[in-house]
């Protein structure tokens, strides 16, 4: 199985995604979607998918459901909602372990119910 030449070109693939999220996490300039479009070209152009494949493997429906979510988080986040979600939450848990617990508690009764 490690020895499969298609296992270490999607390990590269996976850690460069890592790797350039986490550079990205400090340097916010560069985009989300750059990154992803490289990796993408990269699976490609390794052969992980062939170019023929490509139509098939990107689901629409989770295209159109991504871009609506971003729209949605962008526009909370421009408006200023994120930063007041944030520091209610912190106003009503004031320990970390008290609001890493609220805070999954929270999210779990709303995607629960």
């Amino acid at each position: 199985m490690f020895s499969s030449v298609r296992f270490w070109l999607g390990f590269i693939v996976l850690v460069y995604l890592v790797v350039a999220l986490v550079v990205r996490s400090r340097r916010p300039r560069i985009p989300v979607w750059g990154v992803m479009a490289f990796a993408s070209f990269m699976v490609v152009v390794f052969g992980l998918v062939g170019v023929d494949e490509v139509v098939s493997a990107v689901d629409l429906d989770v295209i159109l459901f991504l871009i609506g979510m971003f729209s949605l988080v962008s526009l909370a986040n421009s408006s200023g909602l994120l930063e007041v979600v944030a520091r209610w939450f912190i106003s009503v848990f004031r320990r970390r372990v008290a609001l890493l617990y609220g805070s999954s508690l929270w999210s779990f009764s709303c995607f629960c119910c």
